[in-house]
């Protein structure tokens, strides 16, 4: 399964660039968006799966090969983390 998007980017600690990756991973979504309660926050709902995901499902969509030493990383979701 591949994440709704990986993108790599500079981020700046203490004003030196850095690299960082970020990758924006498909789940089940929000609950708010979910049940039809409206969410304002995000679009990410039209990129969601509508079921739970097994962590092997999960860990699947990081591509391991484009993070390096060093690089920081930031991972989010197509809803909250704690759905």
């Amino acid at each position: 399964m591949k994440p709704i998007s990986i993108f790599e980017e500079k981020e700046y600690i203490d004003g030196r660039p850095r690299d960082a990756i970020t990758i924006i991973l498909k789940t089940i979504g929000c609950y708010r968006a979910r049940e039809g309660k409206g969410c304002l926050m995000c679009g990410f709902i039209r990129d969601c799966v509508r079921r739970v995901l097994e962590p092997d499902e999960i860990v699947s969509q990081i591509d391991f090969d484009r993070i390096e030493e060093g690089m920081i990383v930031k991972i989010f979701t197509s809803g909250s983390f704690f759905d």
